[in-house]
């Protein structure tokens, strides 16, 4: 997870974000801090292949969602 400085977000090492880091990388990217329920529901939404981490480009899909459209669909709105 070396792209575009992403790597720094990934605290542990793995080359994967996990829910926390996750969190985390958006809170220090200025977005004000999200309800777990809302990190989880954007965490499954950007884990296409649904292995419990976030890839580079689950990462970059996250970033490239519009927040409001991810709490619509996982609400059913």
């Amino acid at each position: 997870m070396q792209l575009h400085g992403c790597d720094k977000f990934d605290s542990d090492g793995s080359g994967y974000l996990d829910r926390g880091e996750l969190k985390d990388a958006l809170t220090s990217m200025g977005m004000e801090p999200l309800e777990d329920e809302e990190i989880d529901d954007m965490f499954s939404m950007a884990d296409s292949d649904a292995d419990g981490k976030l890839s580079i480009d689950e990462f970059v899909r996250v970033l490239t969602m519009d927040l409001e459209d991810m709490i619509d669909q996982s609400t059913g709105n």
